[in-house]
């Protein structure tokens, strides 16, 4: 998980840091419990955690669909 997250903080620098590494971890978190994710490990214990697309999804639309779930956890 932390490549997957210091990948989104490297591209998101520029011109400033948009966003912080505990929000991205968070999103990341939301993403497994809304089964778009599948996590080998625990999702807030980001260096020690393996994560990849859950067998279901197999485009963009499918991640748009369950994202909805995952917006509605980060409020």
């Amino acid at each position: 998980m932390a490549f997957v997250v210091g990948t989104a903080l490297a591209a998101a620098a520029k011109p400033y840091f948009q966003v912080g590494d505990l929000t991205l971890q968070k999103r990341v978190a939301a993403l497994v419990e809304g089964g778009v994710l599948l996590a080998d490990g625990n999702p807030w214990d980001m260096q020690n955690c393996r994560v990849k697309l859950a067998g279901g999804v197999s485009s963009m639309s499918d991640v748009s669909q369950k994202s909805v779930f995952c917006d509605q956890y980060l409020r």
